[in-house]
């Protein structure tokens, strides 16, 4: 939802809908940034950076 904003096409690729979607998945306080750092994510990045990989969050609260 962060990244599209669209409760509607949201809700039809989970094959939901809308009203469901922004009850139990809306997070206004989710950040399109964050979305993106979550998605960028896969396996082999996380294999090739081990216990260094931080988020931005984690760097700012160390």
């Amino acid at each position: 939802m962060a990244t599209i904003k669209d409760a509607e096409q949201v809700s039809h690729e989970m094959g939901n809908f809308p009203a469901v979607v922004l009850r139990h998945y809306w997070n206004w306080k989710t950040k399109q940034g964050d979305a993106k750092e979550f998605w960028a994510l896969s396996p082999e990045v996380v294999m090739s950076q081990g216990r260094k990989a931080k988020t931005k969050k984690a760097e700012k609260s160390a």
